[in-house]
């Protein structure tokens, strides 16, 4: 995000404009309009911005750096608009959405401007708002539309990667025409196929909504943005996140998730005591994980994209202490686990307590599903085996009351562990350790108990164990 560069004209509109300012005073008591830099979804130009990468040449440094780190770099690309004053409108004038009726054109219209070559052209825009005024709207029912956009995105696939594609759903032909009236040529279908046929290994990401998740998916996105999961957290709906957590296996392998992104507020302000939870819930998950800037630092004010500064605020300790050992678990499952024995569970039954949950699957298994016909009682588990020195349980309770139980985790536990005596497990969540007795775990089960919306994260780390 803000990689390409900046369009001066986007610095000037939100300078002067009023709801914009209330937001930048609001965020910062010492604003100054010199801390305006524009939006990084108007772009001026798909070359790098000098402010973060001085020339194409040290933006593909960075990514080999980043690749012998074993990471990726992924850029961000805006299919539906350009900035108002984009160098890309006088050498491609068509490739853009004019207005088709002149005659009743206002100055003061949301959705239109008049560019300096005299056209009357569209703002980029979804179909419930007004338009964004400093973008200019491709015309999708143009091929020069589609064509540009694979001249950019060939460059870009030279220098990372991969991209993720802001508001992938707009140029989608229904949804064009829902915005704009007119009928859109396909348009995702010819981008992919074009970059993909030069970079075969390159990745796709989505930011998407209204239900358009699995129609990109089909269309050749590795990763699309699960704000359904989101929503549905935030509104601490128990039935719909475990239903919506049952959908199809290959859907869930293309989820982004996330608790925090540059359009909503910071996780550690909406979710509050349950940030560790929720955070934990996704890391249980399959598909990817969405990190957002300073998140894990548990700030609580949200940064407005057009600000080049951020105010001072104390990150919270506990929230870095919490995403530093969820980082420890994380990187060694991902540099040992071969294969991952797993289980989502939904438990129901006509009492706060359970007697208990059988958890009797092969090691490294496809995810099982299960239900009980009652609506009483929720709950999601996940056991993964990281071969050959780690053994995680995830249990939570979506509730809102207390469940305790017993879940039977006996052939999901190593066979050299089951030598032991007794063995502890450390709590990611609440960083506390548990101390249990190997022979009644195996015997009488897993004992839990959880308050309404409470987890359990518990590691069982053998590889410094003696199993003499």
């Amino acid at each position: 995000m803000g990689i390409w560069s900046f369009s001066p004209a986007s610095i000037e509109i939100a300078k002067a404009h009023p709801g914009l300012q209330m937001d930048f005073k609001k965020y910062l008591s010492d604003y100054m309009e010199n801390d305006v830099i524009g939006s990084a979804y108007a772009i001026f130009d798909y070359i790098p911005n000098t402010n973060l990468c001085d020339s194409w040449e040290d933006l593909l440094e960075f990514k080999k750096t980043l690749n012998e780190a074993g990471k990726k770099l992924i850029l961000d690309f805006v299919p539906n608009h350009l900035s108002v004053d984009s160098i890309w409108i006088e050498r491609k004038p068509n490739a853009f959405l004019e207005k088709e009726d002149k005659t009743n054109y206002s100055q003061n219209d949301p959705n239109f401007f008049q560019h300096g070559n005299g056209r009357i052209y569209a703002h980029g825009r979804d179909p419930y708002f007004s338009g964004w005024t400093d973008t200019v709207q491709f015309d999708f029912s143009n091929k020069e539309s589609i064509d540009l956009a694979i001249e950019f995105l060939l460059k870009i696939a030279e220098y990372s990667d991969g991209v993720r594609c802001d508001m992938a759903m707009l140029p989608l032909e229904d949804v064009f025409y829902k915005t704009h009236t007119k009928q859109a040529l396909p348009y995702w279908d010819s981008i992919i196929s074009a970059i993909n046929h030069k970079f075969p290994n390159f990745i796709w990401i989505a930011e998407v909504y209204w239900n358009r998740e699995y129609e990109l998916q089909k269309k050749g996105f590795h990763l699309t943005y699960d704000k359904i999961l989101y929503d549905r957290l935030k509104a601490k709906q128990a039935t719909p996140i475990l239903g919506h957590l049952q959908a199809e296996r290959e859907y869930q392998k293309h989820s982004l998730r996330f608790l925090e992104n540059h359009d909503e507020e910071r996780a550690t302000l909406i979710f509050k005591d349950n940030i560790r939870n929720y955070w934990s819930l996704l890391n249980f998950l399959e598909g990817a994980v969405l990190v957002h800037e300073k998140q894990s630092q548990g700030l609580l004010e949200k940064v407005p994209v057009q600000l080049g500064r951020y105010k001072e605020e104390a990150p919270k300790q506990d929230i870095i202490n919490f995403y530093r050992r969820v980082h420890s678990v994380l990187k060694l499952r991902k540099s040992t686990t071969k294969d991952i024995d797993s289980l989502f569970l939904n438990a129901f039954d006509s009492n706060s307590s359970l007697d208990s949950i059988e958890i009797n699957i092969p090691y490294f298994a496809d995810p099982n599903y299960f239900s009980y016909e009652s609506n009483t009682i929720k709950l999601f588990i996940r056991v993964i085996l990281t071969a050959p020195s780690q053994w995680e349980i995830f249990i939570w309770n979506p509730n809102d009351f207390i469940v305790s139980g017993r879940a039977m985790v006996t052939d999901t536990i190593p066979d050299n562990c089951k030598t032991l005596k007794s063995c502890m497990f450390h709590d990611i969540i609440n960083d506390s350790y548990y101390s249990h007795n190997m022979k009644e775990l195996l015997e009488y089960g897993f004992y839990f108990k959880l308050h309404p919306s409470q987890a359990h994260w518990l590691v069982l780390d053998y590889r410094n164990l003696n199993f003499q």
